[in-house]
């Protein structure tokens, strides 16, 4: 996801001096996904804080049945003192590309 918004891990590592660190991840299991399945992703970012963030994502077989679903918090740390970094005026605007409230 970072990269695709044009964040790589490692540019902003050393450029910025910051981390994603995930904090918690929880999932709900509807159906059995099978290692033969095509699985299909979808994930959005449902709530974004200074420091912080939520992701959603939803998992399907290839019948489009839904499969799976969870939530992972996240943050990003200073690699300089491993604590909370507030996210930029640059990066807020690249996470609201992707930042859906009404799931």
């Amino acid at each position: 996801m970072l990269e695709e918004l044009g964040m790589p891990i490692s540019q902003i590592s050393k450029k910025e001096g910051v981390l994603p660190i995930l904090t918690e991840t929880r999932i709900k299991y509807k159906k059995p996904l099978f290692i033969e399945n095509s699985v299909k992703i979808e994930m959005w970012l449902s709530k974004l804080n200074n420091a912080s963030a939520i992701l959603e994502f939803r998992m399907y077989n290839e019948k489009g049945e839904l499969c799976a679903s969870a939530q992972q918090k996240g943050l990003f740390i200073d690699t300089r003192n491993n604590r909370p970094a507030r996210i930029t005026a640059a990066q807020r605007e690249m996470f609201e590309k992707i930042l859906i409230t009404d799931n």
